[in-house]
């Protein structure tokens, strides 16, 4: 799936095993799992899915702030009927539940086939779930943490989306959209959104949206050349397009901030 970035943003610090984020020094630990499940026994066909978390390390981060941060994250990535316990567990509470809701919604499908004598296997019937979530910046006192998630569940394709999630290290505290803009100033941000759509890119791989307008939707994030605002599959374009992120300049978005981050 082709991948539109318009400007890179901000180094990376997500890395192997520990990563620090902040001044205050948020460390993370990361979980991978990946478990297979047969869609019914003697079947070819399988859900196969893969976790690949970074998680607040409880016992190198101040305790409240990795408890928020801990919980935050594990809401956007497997709901929050997963929070406040765990992470482990809850990880494997939800890769349990997803496999059984694949083979219950797979059974009368299964069973017609299993009658009829056809073997298959059945590319439809062989189900994905991937879950990524890593620091992927830092700037100053805030880390940007993105959840990505691709799910096959047996149509014409899959489907991928990402989220951003931006925390204060000092309090744990999710800084949200209304937290640096102002509603009054959308119209100005969505016509800065139009303007750097397709920064980067030459005539032939410009972005053709449906929108009338691109309004700034809550998904972003914060780094050094600027604040970017990430678009989903099917948001505001063709699914051939696939998740599209526009940055806009800093010195651009610094007039319609509430407070300047980028003085600090």
């Amino acid at each position: 799936m082709k991948r539109i970035s318009t400007i890179i943003v901000a180094a990376a610090c997500a890395g192997a095993m520990l990563v620090s984020c902040g001044k205050q020094g948020l460390t993370f630990r990361t979980i991978t799992t990946e478990k297979t499940f047969e869609v019914a026994e003697g079947r070819s066909e399988s859900l196969n899915i893969t976790i690949d978390v970074d998680l607040p390390d409880q016992a190198k981060s101040a305790p409240e702030t990795a408890a928020a941060v801990t919980d935050v994250i594990m809401e956007a990535l497997f709901g929050n009927s997963f929070t406040g316990t765990d992470p482990e567990e809850a990880i494997d509470q939800w890769i349990e539940g997803l496999a059984a809701e694949y083979r219950e919604t797979n059974a009368k499908l299964i069973e017609d086939l299993t009658k009829s004598g056809d073997e298959g296997p059945f590319a439809s019937l062989s189900w994905e779930n991937m879950k990524t979530g890593k620091v992927t910046s830092t700037f100053g006192d805030i880390c940007t943490y993105t959840v990505s998630t691709y799910a096959f569940t047996g149509g014409a394709h899959g489907m991928s989306s990402e989220m951003n999630l931006n925390f204060d290290t000092k309090t744990g505290e999710l800084i949200e959209q209304e937290d640096i803009l102002s509603e009054t100033n959308y119209d100005e941000i969505s016509a800065l959104l139009a303007k750097h759509l397709n920064d980067g890119h030459g005539d032939d791989s410009k972005v053709e949206i449906y929108v009338d307008k691109i309004a700034p939707n809550g998904n972003f994030s914060i780094g050094t050349e600027g604040i970017t605002f990430t678009f989903n599959q099917y948001e505001i374009a063709p699914y051939s397009f696939g998740i599209i992120d526009i940055t806009i300049p800093a010195d651009e978005i610094k007039p319609y901030l509430k407070a300047d981050i980028y003085e600090k």
